[in-house]
């Protein structure tokens, strides 16, 4: 028999009226392709969506701020040194802490 059924955030919703002879049973659900999110698609979802909580909270202002000492290195692409990593994180911490 086929059934039209309704997926809604999570669970298939079955037409009322139906009773069936066991509790547990397989059944077969045919999906729409349209209705598929691609592994991309997923991707760039969640990383618009963190992008508009780093907005929101401040963060990605914070983050330029620490690393704006540091903005020539990263756009000609050389890589950090674990010292590096450390003055930053020290310098972040004065600022933060000391108002230095």
């Amino acid at each position: 028999m086929i059934i039209e059924a309704t997926y809604e955030q999570g669970a298939i919703r079955l037409p009322s009226g139906l009773t069936f002879r066991h509790d547990y049973f397989k059944v077969k659900i045919e999906v729409p392709e349209q209705e598929l999110i691609t592994e991309v698609e997923h991707t760039l979802q969640i990383s618009s969506e963190l992008e508009q909580r780093y907005q929101e909270t401040g963060i990605r202002q914070r983050i330029d701020a620490i690393l704006a000492p540091y903005q020539e290195l990263l756009a000609q692409g050389q890589s950090f040194t674990p010292q590096d990593y450390k003055e930053m994180r020290h310098q972040h911490l004065e600022e933060k802490y000391l108002g230095r």
